[in-house]
């Protein structure tokens, strides 16, 4: 696999294209969407942003959700997304912690990396290290031990009033799944295809559309080729480089 810092694109927030954006505001338009669901927003200032805006034309959601891991990104996401109030950020985790990391431990394309020379990853020579340490929350921590104390103390003080847990995906789409959810997935990257798995355990067969971001990268690789291999799912719009997929699951069920 190849580093994704070394993708001309690289990122951590979805960058603005003006493609997707006008994708987006027609599919809202046409399938009525009700309903939104985003893990990974960062600072909420990449594709929440360009989801929110795209409701200007035909009113605000009945519930939009967007989920971000990290305490101190998820303070700035409420400040940015102020403008927006029918957005609601929540601090949480889209799945369960243990699980994450059984899962990143026996990833099968991590452990085969030299098979995929053209997907992207990240963490050096191991990524394995990084994806857990990342679903544990230790990035960001000091080499000096009391700032690591005061980042702890403050983000559990701040737990009992704010944290919403795990599995963040089951609880919110188990209440939108009748509703034709709108979902972009865009979380850690090295449990994306869990997340699209859980996804589609979660809904059961029912409808919804679904945007991918980093379909060139580990996170979401295999995640898009289910989808372009699946009679179940409509394919609207793609950007390969850009790194996203845009589909339509039908009904199955």
């Amino acid at each position: 696999m190849k580093q994704y810092t070394s993708h001309p694109g690289f990122s951590t927030s979805m960058a603005d294209d003006k493609q997707l954006e006008e994708l987006i505001r027609k599919i809202i338009i046409e399938e009525k969407v009700t309903h939104v669901f985003e893990s990974g927003t960062y600072l909420g200032t990449g594709s929440t942003r360009m989801i929110a805006d795209a409701f200007a034309d035909v009113g605000a959601p009945k519930k939009f959700i967007t989920v971000e891991a990290n305490y101190f990104n998820w303070v700035k996401a409420v400040k940015n997304l102020e403008k927006y109030p029918f957005v609601t950020p929540v601090w949480g985790l889209t799945l369960n912690r243990k699980e994450a990391i059984e899962f990143v431990v026996n990833d099968e394309m991590l452990k085969n990396a030299d098979k995929y020379p053209d997907i992207y990853c990240d963490g050096g020579d191991d990524p394995h290290g990084f994806y857990t340490k990342e679903i544990k929350g230790e990035f960001g921590n000091s080499r000096f031990g009391l700032l690591n104390y005061l980042y702890n103390r403050k983000i559990k003080k701040e737990e009992k009033n704010h944290y919403q847990g795990e599995n963040m995906i089951k609880k919110y789409l188990t209440e939108m799944k009748n509703n034709n959810p709108l979902i972009l997935l865009d979380s850690s990257g090295g449990v994306g295809y869990l997340e699209f798995k859980t996804t589609l355990e979660t809904l059961n067969g029912k409808p919804f559309i679904i945007i991918l971001d980093d379909i060139h990268h580990v996170k979401h690789h295999r995640s898009y080729l289910d989808i372009k291999n699946s009679p179940d799912f409509t394919v609207v719009g793609e950007n390969y480089d850009g790194g996203w997929l845009f589909a339509m699951r039908k009904q199955t069920i």
